[in-house]
């Protein structure tokens, strides 16, 4: 009688990506595992599906017309949806409706702004290139998205045990100067490191059961490494901020000029009581010295001026004033303001010394009561 032959027993493979995702350990875990095991594309197919089985065809068609990146990036609406199909419990501090309907929305936003961009570009003759904020949240999400991945590498390769190799691998410093990141792509990426660093330095402190719980699968030894690996990035892209930062050309100041600057001065073109005509305002602008009267109460006004681009103009509010500037009453403007107009300074100050009434300190106004009479540059 023929011996029959005994079966072989075929080992069962170990199921990776979505289909290994523990379930028995909580939701907490779950999304962990999402994060850091499961691949973009898988991540992407996971919302893609949720949103056909949950949305109209309009909707559809609205939320895939967004970026790509939007659909692997979000790893915890992925979670919150793989978690929400398998009819499972949320912790009490996770509201599962709120993170699905706000991706959602973000989602709608992005989609319909996208569409009307690509309507816009068949409209015109010539394309519409995208607005410096629109190519700045592309670029951030693209290096946030790699980061993740190089993080995401670093935790499956049990292989490496020294965060400074994997370190030297990712060289961050090096590939955003390559790529001349700019300061706020960098600023991004250094608040989402400088999370997961307080996430595992929490986690080694074991005060969170649900991060002990969470990364349950990894060592203590490669926890640590994780952190140290973890800091050298966020170090790293410090350095940049502040080199970038130091380095940032500064805006040149706008020069506004003398026409523009007394555009709005309001004053007095001439007197008929007094005989005396105001110069052009434009003159007033770089001087250091300004004559000015009030022919409503009879205020001469001597301004000056420290600053080395002189006096400018403000509205109707004279600018760069200093303390020495002063304003007194005159009992017969008619003697004065002729020497005003035409006697050196020298002659003028001794005048001045012989005016008895109380002098003031002046605001630098310019109304329709006063005299321009005259400027020294």
């Amino acid at each position: 009688m023929a011996k029959r032959k005994a079966k072989v027993k075929v080992k069962s493979r170990i199921k990776t990506g979505l289909a290994g995702a523990p379930l028995d350990r909580g939701f907490m875990h779950y999304k962990d595992y999402i994060r850091t095991e499961v691949d973009k594309k898988d991540i992407a197919g996971l919302i893609r599906n949720y949103i056909r089985m949950h949305h109209t065809k309009d909707e559809i068609k609205i939320m895939f017309a967004a970026s790509d990146w939007q659909f692997y990036l979000y790893t915890h609406v992925a979670a919150t949806i793989g978690w929400t199909n398998l009819k499972l419990e949320f912790p009490d501090n996770w509201r599962p409706e709120l993170v699905i309907d706000n991706y959602i929305n973000d989602l709608m936003i992005e989609g319909n702004k996208r569409i009307a961009e690509k309507a816009a570009s068949v409209d015109d003759s010539a394309p519409k290139s995208r607005s410096p904020m629109e190519i700045l949240k592309i670029k951030t999400g693209d290096m946030l998205a790699n980061i993740d991945d190089v993080i995401d590498d670093h935790v499956s390769n049990h292989k490496i045990n020294n965060a400074s190799t994997a370190f030297e691998e990712l060289n961050i410093y090096s590939k955003f100067q390559k790529e001349g990141t700019a300061y706020n792509t960098a600023k991004a990426s250094f608040n989402h490191i400088e999370k997961l660093t307080e996430e595992i330095e929490l986690l080694l402190t074991k005060k969170d059961d649900q991060l002990t719980e969470s990364y349950k699968f990894m060592k203590l030894s490669r926890q640590k490494v994780l952190l140290a690996f973890l800091i050298d990035i966020r170090d790293d892209i410090k350095r940049y901020m502040l080199n970038k930062k130091a380095t940032r050309k500064t805006r040149a100041p706008t020069i506004i000029t003398a026409d523009r600057q007394v555009a709005k001065i309001k004053y007095c073109k001439e007197s008929v009581e007094y005989k005396i005509q105001s110069i052009n305002p434009v003159s007033i602008i770089g001087a250091s010295q300004l004559y000015t009267f009030n022919t409503k109460y009879k205020v001469l006004t001597e301004y000056l001026t420290s600053s080395p681009k002189g006096f400018e103009m403000k509205g109707t509010t004279l600018q760069n004033l200093n303390s020495s500037s002063r304003s007194i009453t005159l009992r017969k403007p008619e003697d004065i303001l002729p020497d005003i107009q035409c006697k050196p300074i020298s002659r003028i100050n001794s005048i001045w010394k012989t005016l008895t009434t109380k002098q003031k300190t002046p605001n630098g106004r310019i109304n329709n009561d006063t005299i321009l009479i005259r400027v020294f540059k």
